[in-house]
């Protein structure tokens, strides 16, 4: 089957390298494809395309930090960012597919390539943006559980727990919960 996904979720940064972060907070907006190949009755290989965008701000709650030689109280970071990837996702569903509750357990596999705009910096003394940073591209491979509740045979409402390992330098891991619509086709 081919479906059409839109899903939104949320998204914790676990590994950022910036110090103490009192809380991280993010929203994810989603559009993406997927097709379910059957390999066996309920194992699928199901490759991906999305395109996604992030808001993301994270809490510092005024640590003190050295910024060209002055000391400052940083409170916040926001900003946005904007991916795109490709993913192969096995997954085994526990449940045959005239189930409507159809309960899986899988491996993400994805390439990530993302885009940073500019990010809002909030200090005790004062405000200041940061311009855009280049372009990131990583590899991600990680654990997912969720469950299709299909309403009837083209369409299906999706929830996923995913946490995906970002094999490269300096980018967070992700966790993710998402939930949404799929059309299938």
């Amino acid at each position: 089957d081919l479906g059409l996904a839109f899903t939104s979720g949320q998204n914790v940064e676990d590994a950022l390298d910036l110090g103490k972060i009192d809380e991280s907070t993010g929203g994810t907006l989603r559009f993406g494809m997927t097709y379910k190949l059957p390999l066996m009755e309920n194992f699928f290989l199901n490759p991906t395309f999305q395109l996604s965008f992030f808001t993301e701000e994270y809490d510092f709650g005024g640590m003190a930090v050295n910024v060209n030689g002055q000391q400052l109280h940083l409170e916040t970071i926001s900003g946005k960012t904007t991916q795109i990837n490709f993913g192969v996702n096995p997954s085994y569903y526990f449940m045959p597919a005239t189930a409507k509750f159809r309960p899986y357990a899988g491996l993400g596999i994805k390439l990530n390539m993302n885009s940073f705009g500019e990010a809002d910096v909030k200090f005790r003394e004062g405000d200041t943006t940061l311009e855009g940073a280049d372009s990131k591209t990583s590899l991600a491979l990680g654990p997912m559980v969720g469950f299709d509740y299909n309403l009837n045979d083209k369409m299906a409402i999706p929830f996923i727990l995913q946490y995906d390992l970002l094999l490269a330098k300096n980018m967070g891991n992700v966790f993710l919960v998402s939930t949404g619509i799929i059309f299938y086709f």
